[in-house]
């Protein structure tokens, strides 16, 4: 039988699985527009936290309407939050690929890197022209 709860319920238990590994269970949810891979560190525009919550529940509601799975899960560590993100497979063989089950997936990275809070604007700015250079660093596929 499928597990789909609603977005609150599924933020509940997301908070509730991250606390019992030691993580943060302050949730701020990212896109992979928002985080930069430099080396082996990650970047992150700090997203306003109301936006944030609003974009994470239209992408888990669009995964609920797919029934392909759906993931929450745990990026990095920034500051006192954890940077999150929902993701839902486009079609049933990419869920059978990343081996999500008819329902909720929770994940966490293991171990959980530190992120570098970006808060300036022109930071940010500076850094996504400098990573454009750089061919072949596929940051979207952190997000699946």
């Amino acid at each position: 039988m499928a597990d789909y709860p609603d977005f609150d319920e599924a933020l509940r238990r997301f908070q509730k699985f991250v606390a019992l590994q030691g993580a943060p269970e302050s949730v701020v949810f990212v896109s992979a527009q928002q985080v930069l891979l430099s080396g082996n560190r990650l970047r992150v525009w700090l997203p306003d936290v109301a936006a944030s919550l609003r974009q994470a529940r239209e992408a888990y509601q669009q995964a609920l309407n797919h029934r392909h799975g759906v993931l929450i899960a745990g990026l990095c560590r920034l500051d006192r939050q954890l940077c999150s993100y929902v993701y839902g497979p486009s079609c049933e063989e990419e869920a059978v690929a990343l081996m999500y089950p008819d329902g909720l997936k929770l994940s966490l990275r293991s171990p959980l890197p530190e992120g570098d809070p970006i808060k300036k604007r022109w930071q940010w700015r500076l850094l996504r022209a400098l990573e454009r250079r750089r061919p072949g660093i596929l940051v979207n596929e952190m997000f699946k």
